[in-house]
């Protein structure tokens, strides 16, 4: 399943969504391998983010969510995001990434 996630922060606060982006991605890689290949944008704006996710199945997605650090992670986001961010589901047309 591919997921593009989406959200915008309150002023002030790019660098602290950029480095708790950077702890979430870096807890992914190293509880999750290849099971999920996720990638985090920062826009020029410096505010606005925007996540692209290819997750092996609805079980690892399951797991993912089941753990601390995205329970921490999303509250963040939710009280930094000038809304809450959207997630659509993505239909892989090509890619030069295995999956």
């Amino acid at each position: 399943m591919d997921l593009m996630i989406q959200y915008r922060v309150k002023e002030g606060l790019g660098d602290i969504q950029a480095e708790a982006v950077k702890g979430f991605v870096a807890n992914i890689a190293g509880q999750f391998g290849q099971d999920i290949q996720y990638t985090a944008f920062r826009l020029p704006d410096g505010l606005s983010f925007k996540h692209l996710a290819w997750i092996k199945d609805e079980d690892t997605k399951t797991r993912l969510q089941a753990q601390p650090f995205f329970a921490e992670f999303s509250k963040g986001v939710q009280e930094r995001a000038e809304e809450p961010p959207s997630v659509t589901p993505l239909t892989n047309v090509a890619s030069t990434v295995a999956g």
